[in-house]
């Protein structure tokens, strides 16, 4: 059996493995590395290398008999599909954790120097520009450091 959508293209070798085949545009080697982690209880899984650009993923489960343990072992395309749930997952947080970056280490760094444990400001203010502009929401994120309290 095979499957292919948008970057990604799944053959079903054979009951108890697969190979699945991703578009390195859509898909980081880091957000499969992690995806690939994340499941090796359950298959081992390789990556080779491949001659047309495209990232491999070969799958052949682990547990595939009954046991008392494991009275519904997963079937190869149940084991396939939540994969690809994975990978689109990691694949997103991964583009998250890039664009929010630098708002991160703003925060890291102003939590830091507030505290005396760096020696100069970092640039920036950590009032919520927008909220400032047009006060609505019920919590406001306002610099109150260094101002008089009474």
């Amino acid at each position: 059996m095979s499957s292919t959508a948008g970057g990604l293209r799944s053959d079903v070798d054979s009951k108890f493995t697969a190979t699945i085949r991703l578009d390195p545009r859509i898909y980081t080697r880091e957000a499969i590395l992690r995806t690939c982690y994340w499941h090796t209880d359950v298959a081992y899984i390789h990556l080779p290398e491949s001659v047309d650009g495209s990232l491999i993923v070969q799958i052949q489960l682990k547990h595939t008999v009954k046991t008392l343990e494991n009275p519904n072992p997963v079937t190869i395309e149940e084991f396939v599909g939540e994969f690809c749930n994975s990978l689109l997952d990691f694949e997103l947080r991964r583009q998250v954790e890039t664009e929010t970056a630098p708002i991160r280490q703003l925060i890291l760094a102003k939590a830091f120097s507030e505290a005396g444990i760096l020696e100069e400001e970092p640039p920036g203010t950590i009032a919520d520009p927008v909220e400032s502009e047009r006060p609505s929401s019920l919590i406001q994120v306002m610099n109150t450091f260094g101002t008089d309290k009474k």
